[in-house]
């Protein structure tokens, strides 16, 4: 442990074969110490990787969660050591997908900082694991069914809404939806926007800052109108409901109206579109 050279008691080979979880350790503790792995235990962990992936009957010979578990510590750990060890050493593709390394070293880089730290404190596993998921997948349900099968050790609902609020134009969404979907997850995002802005990998993280920061600030103000004005105004239950709602409460949260009459007369408006 001194020397920081990761080695098995005894024959790796023999080790490995014994309990393939310890294959995973050995990824682990690279990660955790800072360490690099003797060569004929890498050599033996090669040959043998394919048993992470290997049933004996109806059971996984590694299970599931156990290998969730151990890539989720490595990857908290040391999130760039961790991606490069498990895509090099061919045991991320042997278990999740094909994947060519990406490159995190500058995502995860401001992460680190002095700055960083003293505004938000040391990064969340659901931060890491957003940062990472935002590399490897184009939909928000793709992260989360992966973090699902693998027990990812991560919010797997908080990842979803903050991938799906990247691809979100900032310009094309209400203000209600950003209090009603978003507010109660801004203390995840907004680290993380701050992470994309200092790698500047996010050409929106700027201007969805501003409008969280702007909704948080005007909703401590209740909502102007309920449905029992709705229904007061004779307007059918439905559809029509949430979205008028809606639609009222943005103009109050963007600062267009400010009382209960001018509410009313938007709703007035609205209603008769």
């Amino acid at each position: 442990m001194r020397e920081k050279i990761i080695r098995t008691v005894l024959d790796p080979t023999t080790r490995f074969t014994e309990d393939s979880t310890r294959i995973l350790r050995a990824l682990r503790f690279t990660c955790v110490l800072g360490a690099t792995i003797e060569t004929k235990t890498w050599e033996a962990l090669l040959a043998l990787k394919k048993r992470l992936n290997l049933q004996n009957g109806d059971e996984w010979i590694v299970a599931r969660e156990m290998i969730g578990q151990e890539f989720t510590k490595a990857f908290i750990a040391n999130p760039v050591r961790c991606i490069d060890l498990y895509a090099h050493s061919g045991i991320w593709n042997e278990l999740f997908f094909p994947l060519e390394a990406p490159d995190l070293s500058t995502l995860i880089q401001p992460t680190t900082t002095t700055d960083f730290i003293s505004k938000f404190g040391k990064p969340t596993t659901t931060l890491l694991i957003t940062l990472l998921c935002s590399t490897l997948f184009k939909e928000p349900r793709d992260a989360e069914k992966w973090m699902l099968n693998w027990h990812i050790d991560a919010d797997r609902h908080l990842v979803r809404t903050i991938l799906t609020l990247l691809q979100q134009n900032p310009n094309n969404t209400s203000s209600a939806e950003i209090e009603d979907r978003y507010i109660p997850a801004a203390d995840e995002i907004l680290p993380l926007l701050y992470t994309l802005i200092k790698a500047n990998s996010y050409k929106d993280a700027e201007h969805w800052v501003s409008r969280l920061l702007s909704v948080k600030r005007s909703i401590i103000s209740p909502p102007l109108i309920s449905g029992e004005d709705l229904k007061e105004w004779g307007i059918p239950e439905g559809p029509m409901y949430s979205e008028l709602i809606s639609k009222i409460r943005s103009a109050q949260l963007d600062k267009k109206i400010s009382n209960k009459k001018e509410a009313l007369e938007l709703l007035e408006t609205l209603s008769q579109r």
